[in-house]
């Protein structure tokens, strides 16, 4: 028997070919959405969806909301300035905040610092315990603020321009 589903480490699912058919044949993939890693197989099922008018799906590019991150409404809200702020103690602090902020809403990130913050409170809600900070993020003092980094870049005078791979200043 063919394997139809495989998951990796990170507990994604891929699925050879034969396994789609054979899932869609079997009315198991409502709502899929596939990203496929191979242009050539998904050629192959764009047209054979035209030409078969029974065939159980189609292939679409896909949409924003097939894309969006399953953070909870009342994150997607937040004002994330004000949450920052409110977590500086010091002049020096919310001088690097509202510089980095400024940053985050030029490059259009804001939703992913909403669920940095949606995730820091569920782990901390459940006890959970996360690593102090690696690499570049450790240079970013918002991910400090709100607790994902237990380093504090001004402490080590780290330039933020590491963190968002640009000259920051």
């Amino acid at each position: 028997m063919t394997k139809l589903v495989e998951f990796d480490s990170a507990g994604l699912a891929h699925v050879s070919n034969q396994g789609i058919i054979e899932l869609a044949y079997q009315n198991r993939l409502q709502d899929a959405v596939f990203e496929w890693q191979d242009q050539n197989s998904k050629n192959t099922f764009a047209e054979i969806s035209t030409y078969l008018d029974n065939w159980p799906f189609g292939v679409r590019e896909p949409d924003a909301a097939s894309r969006r991150w399953f953070t909870p409404p009342e994150y997607q809200d937040l004002d994330l300035d004000s949450y920052v702020l409110s977590r500086c103690r010091d002049q020096a602090q919310i001088k690097r905040a509202t510089h980095e902020l400024r940053l985050i809403h030029q490059l259009g990130v804001e939703h992913i610092f909403r669920h940095l913050i949606y995730l820091v409170n569920q782990w901390r809600s459940k006890n959970l315990v996360w690593g102090i900070g690696r690499g570049s993020s450790v240079s970013c003092f918002v991910l400090y603020a709100i607790g994902l980094n237990k380093i504090n870049p001004l402490d080590y005078d780290l330039d933020c321009g590491e963190f968002f791979k640009i000259d920051a200043e």
